[in-house]
C-alpha cells in the first residue's frame, strides 16, 4: 500500500523509536493491546486474564520485522502486512507527531 506523507512520517518515527528502544516500542502491538482487553473492544471480565493460545496466537500477529516498510528515495513510502492480521497502534505516537504538524503551521502564520 502506498502512504500518505504524514502516514509515512510518523511510521518513519516508529520505526526510529522501535530501534533506539531495543523494540519495546512497536506500532503493530494492537493484536496484544485487543488480546488484553486495552483496545477499543474493552476489557474482559474483571480477573480473567488472555488464555496461552490467544496470547500466542496475538504475537504472531505483533513484530515490526512483519510488516514491510520502504521508504524509496523520490517515490511514495510503503507498507506491505507480511502476516494476516497484523494491525497498528499508533496512539503512544500519533496525537504527538499531529500536534508538532499543527504547531509548525502556526509557527509558520506566525
Amino acid at each position: 500500500h502506498a502512504l500518505s506523507p504524514d502516514l509515512a512520517a510518523v511510521l518513519r518515527i516508529a520505526q526510529e523509536v522501535h530501534v533506539a528502544s531495543g523494540g519495546a516500542f512497536d506500532p503493530t502491538v494492537m493484536a496484544l493491546v485487543e488480546v488484553w482487553g486495552f483496545g477499543p473492544r474493552g476489557a474482559p471480565a474483571a480477573g480473567e486474564e488472555p488464555s496461552e493460545s490467544a496470547l500466542a496466537a496475538a504475537q504472531e500477529r505483533v513484530g515490526l520485522a512483519r510488516l514491510g516498510l520502504e521508504f524509496p528515495a523520490g517515490e511514495a513510502a510503503t507498507l506491505r502486512k507480511q502476516v494476516e492480521g497484523l494491525r497498528l497502534d499508533l496512539n503512544a505516537i500519533a496525537p504527538g507527531y499531529a500536534a508538532d504538524v499543527i504547531a509548525a503551521a502556526f509557527e509558520q502564520l506566525g
